[in-house]
């Protein structure tokens, strides 16, 4: 979703924009992660890169 016409970068926030996107910088903080998780798919094809939340670590 985030990656520009050249293949590996990734563009959020000002430098990305898209169909129904809202103008805010919340907006752009929350395309950062979903970016990351895109680079690391394109840097690591064969890998499991499912995303782990930090509350899902704890075992009570």
């Amino acid at each position: 979703m985030f990656e520009t016409s050249q293949p590996g970068v990734y563009a959020i926030g000002d430098a990305a924009d898209y169909e129904g996107k809202v103008d805010l910088i919340a907006t752009g903080f929350g395309e950062a992660p979903t970016a990351i998780n895109q680079a690391i798919k394109y840097i690591f094809p064969d890998r499991d890169n499912r995303v782990v939340h930090s509350t899902s670590l704890i075992n009570e």
